[in-house]
């Protein structure tokens, strides 16, 4: 009985086996055949194909993040052709729902692709990186005097949830709080300090 509960454990591991290693580039899932083994892109049942849309009010390598991600994921996974194919019908088909052209996603896979065969950069070569606020396109004139220097520039987007959140609770009153506390008389010029108590 208990080499068929290890026999039956060790096929359900196999048969929903998720791989978080760095190489996988996220969430992968083993299929197991008679004869072969697949990889295959897992997605939860709730995934929904929403990201940042393009028409927003952010720098384009933070809307691109994502399917930077995703396009890295599918090349990068030793997925049958025909999967391959699907997945990145799937980011085409996001992309088009969140309003990107689909050019830019194409030159986005072939600058992926392409990475790939050359060497990123010189790890011998450090950059120093500063953030710049980006309230429109127009922060990039700004940023380019900074092109052709050892400074990079990494854009922080200021329409955030916490930034939209944070100032919706009254300032309390510096009246009503606890405290010491000292006056100046008028006309003689003395202090009289006293102490209050909380409401």
């Amino acid at each position: 009985m208990k080499k068929s509960n290890q026999q039956m454990h060790c096929t359900y591991l196999f048969n929903f086996l998720l791989c978080f290693s760095p190489t996988c580039f996220g969430v992968a899932r083993l299929v197991r055949h008679k004869d072969s083994i697949d990889i295959k892109v897992f997605r939860k049942p709730t995934t929904t194909d929403t990201t940042i849309h393009y028409t927003s009010n952010h720098p384009l390598e933070h809307k691109l993040a994502a399917f930077r991600y995703m396009l890295n994921r599918a090349n990068n996974l030793p997925l049958k052709p025909e999967d391959k194919q699907q997945e990145e019908m799937i980011i085409k088909h996001m992309a088009k729902a969140n309003g990107y052209p689909t050019k830019l996603i194409k030159n986005l896979q072939k600058k992926i692709t392409t990475q790939d065969k050359h060497s990123i950069s010189d790890p011998q070569t450090r950059h120093k990186w500063t953030t710049f606020k980006y309230y429109s396109p127009l922060v990039r004139k700004v940023t380019n005097i900074f092109k052709n220097t050892n400074l990079r520039i990494a854009f922080q987007p200021t329409n955030t949830i916490w930034q939209l959140l944070k100032h919706n609770k009254n300032p309390p009153n510096r009246y009503s709080n606890s405290g010491v506390y000292s006056i100046k008389c008028s006309s003689c010029n003395r202090f009289s300090i006293g102490q209050t108590g909380r409401e």
